[in-house]
């Protein structure tokens, strides 16, 4: 995100799931899904998350600009979906494998009345995340200061321990963090992954909400090691740094493949102008 333009940005969460094979390039025909819708002035996609929830076959997701679902879209990318996980055999016991996720920047402008639109070549579901950020330009140009943000930091706390294996959205997910609700947006800056015991194979799962938890997407998978804890033995440990601009009033939540209890900690800046 550049501060040295007059432009004033607010978080653009967008999120959906695509599942219904459709082999077209056109943007009209076919079963297409509306993931982002632009602001007023235009947004800027600074990346798009393609995180599957199942295993795949080889296949394609396909991104589209255009006005709106129905209406013919324009082809801007194909992202090649390969076979996952890639086992000629299963292992006994049978792996817990993360999900496929593919990180693609872009750093795209969407212009005012458009939209990104995404379909898949196969029947196969995927969860399509952008993240993206609208632009608006002040009425007033500020007389004493300047267009810079003002930083309030956040954090999000809370202990996950009932196992659940899902990868869509059900079971028992815990809310840890909520986006500021008057901020123009939240940037997760960190999470922090601590066990509170001894840990066997399994998964700590993240994921995103924009009706405070009541319905959540999978955005993220961490593997969780075999760990023994004791009076000389530190507990296992993780922290994930990141860059993720969150809407406002969106949530993130988390879950255990096992019922094991983990700690998470979501550390993270909300932004305002304080001049505008």
């Amino acid at each position: 995100m550049s501060d040295n333009t007059q432009s004033l940005y607010t978080a653009n969460t967008g999120f959906n799931v695509v599942d219904t094979a459709n082999p077209n390039l056109n943007g009209k025909y076919g079963d297409y899904v509306t993931i982002l819708s632009s602001g007023t002035h235009g947004t800027l996609i600074k990346s798009v998350i393609i995180k599957c929830i199942s295993p795949t076959p080889f296949g394609m997701v396909r991104l589209f600009i255009g006005n709106t679902v129905g209406e013919e879209g324009i082809l801007i990318r194909e992202i090649p979906i390969p076979v996952y996980p890639q086992s000629p055999t299963t292992p006994i016991p049978a792996p817990i494998w993360p999900m496929l996720e593919i990180d693609l920047p872009l750093n795209l402008y969407l212009e005012s009345s458009t939209t990104l639109i995404a379909s898949t070549q196969t029947a196969t579901s995927f969860n399509v995340i952008a993240q993206g950020l609208n632009l608006s330009f002040p009425a007033d140009q500020p007389t004493t200061c300047c267009y810079d943000k003002e930083l309030t930091p956040t954090v999000g706390r809370g202990i996950i321990g009932v196992a659940n294996e899902n990868t869509d959205g059900s079971g028992d997910i815990t809310k840890i963090l909520a986006a500021g609700s008057t901020s123009n947006g939240t940037t997760i800056t960190s999470i922090t992954i601590a066990a509170l015991q001894s840990t066997t194979k399994g998964m700590v799962r993240l994921f995103l909400s924009k009706d405070d938890g009541q319905t959540y997407l999978l955005w993220m998978e961490i593997v969780i090691p075999d760990s023994n804890q004791s009076a000389y033995q530190p507990s296992f440990k993780t922290v994930i740094n990141e860059n993720f601009d969150l809407q406002a009033s969106y949530c993130i939540g988390a879950s255990t493949q096992n019922a094991e209890a983990f700690a998470i900690t979501i550390e993270g800046q909300n932004w305002t102008y304080p001049f505008f």
